[in-house]
């Protein structure tokens, strides 16, 4: 006999008004309930120090949904001018089509800045370069005041708002002619862009026989601490 566990709907784990968290000491959102109880997650923390997140899951098993709650929270939670989204989305845009821009809904979500629905290697590589300018920019910007987004923002006064880029079946990114450098830019940022307020969720069907990670798996998937796992094989 198949066992289910009851419906949440989104609605109870979304925030009563919008946009009235502060994202300078990191980004929370909600995933569900468990024993009655709000589950959240953190990124960017500076007690915690977890940064990336990385979510794999077999087909049907519900990772795309996961994906648009965690996105849902986060921009319920945090105005556009405390979180920026890069989304990028290697499953022919199936997983973030909803929240498009269209004729009807030019600003749906206003939290991206980039949106790939239909992504392939050359674009997603692009959009990397571009963070890497990103974060050397906030380096420099942030240098006089601290080692961080936390410091430079209660130093200044100023707003800086984190960065999450979202990545969907990102083995798609580091496959193909241009894996390698497509992995190199993706590390770099991961590796560096915590401090700059950068942070990164990849989600994938398998993490295995990726071409471009072959003898760096170790070290790149060290960098993603917070671990979802659902449903696999």
């Amino acid at each position: 006999m198949d066992a289910a566990l009851p419906a949440l709907p989104l609605i109870e784990i979304l925030p009563k008004k919008l946009f009235e968290s502060i994202s300078a000491d990191g980004i929370t959102f909600s995933i569900g309930k468990a024993n009655g109880k709000q589950v959240d997650i953190s990124l960017g923390a500076s007690a915690t120090q977890r940064h990336n997140m990385l979510v794999t899951g077999a087909v049907g098993q519900g990772k795309s949904n996961l994906i648009k709650v965690i996105i849902y929270s986060l921009c319920t939670r945090y105005s556009p001018e405390e979180l920026n989204l890069y989304l990028l989305d290697f499953k022919e845009g199936i997983t973030l089509y909803p929240m498009a821009p269209s004729p009807e809904s030019p600003e749906y979500l206003p939290h991206a800045r980039v949106f790939g629905l239909e992504a392939d290697q050359d674009y997603g590589i692009e959009v990397l370069r571009g963070l890497r300018k990103e974060m050397s920019r906030r380096t420099t910007l942030m240098r006089a005041y601290g080692e961080n987004i936390l410091v430079y923002r209660q130093a200044t006064g100023k707003q800086l708002p984190r960065i999450l880029l979202i990545i969907d079946e990102f083995q798609i990114l580091l496959d193909g002619d241009r894996g390698q450098e497509a992995q190199q830019l993706l590390e770099s940022v991961v590796r560096l862009g915590r401090s700059a307020g950068i942070h990164v969720i990849l989600a994938s069907q398998s993490i295995e026989g990726i071409a471009s990670l072959v003898g760096s798996q170790e070290r790149f998937f060290a960098q993603f601490p917070i671990r979802v796992g659902l449903k696999n094989s």
